[in-house]
């Protein structure tokens, strides 16, 4: 089965995929439970104990059940992120990763100091252009980036 004709495939369904189990298994939980243990016992001091007895169960079981879907959760995203590694680092092409969160603060700073037509801003000061670009941070690039820059290491 092809991952992108899965409905729940991806990031954003995760919590999906964790809490329908979650809620059916602890629906079936309860509603049974509560009908077994009320018709097996009728003194109201074993009852309370049973199901006081019960919740303890609730809580020991749906904290398995939890870390079980989250383990299983966190599995599947690793396994993503190895894959995403594996495309990024032997990609024929050249690839890097740009970090624009300064760049971001330029643009905040500007905007606080009532900046608010961007064209005119830079038509007015173009070293800004060379100064936002210099503020631009590559992370990190694949083999064939290494090359395209004409260096050995990523260091």
């Amino acid at each position: 089965m092809n991952p992108n004709d899965n409905h729940l495939a991806g990031s954003r369904f995760v919590p999906l995929k964790i809490i329908l189990p979650y809620a059916l298994l602890t629906f079936l939980w309860i509603y049974f439970s509560n009908s077994l243990i009320v018709s097996l016992v009728h003194d109201p001091f074993t009852l309370k104990l049973f199901l006081n007895l019960k919740g303890l169960i609730y809580v020991l079981a749906s904290s398995a059940i939890l870390y079980s879907l989250f383990r299983a959760a966190t599995f599947d995203l690793r396994h993503s992120e190895r894959k995403y590694r594996h495309l990024f680092e032997n990609a024929a092409i050249s690839i890097w990763e740009e970090d624009f969160s300064v760049v971001k603060e330029f643009f905040d700073q500007q905007r606080a100091l009532g900046i608010v037509d961007w064209r005119d801003y830079f038509e007015k000061n173009p070293q800004a252009v060379r100064q936002c670009a210099s503020l631009v941070t590559i992370t990190d690039f694949n083999q064939e980036g290494l090359r395209f820059l004409g260096v050995n290491h990523k260091d």
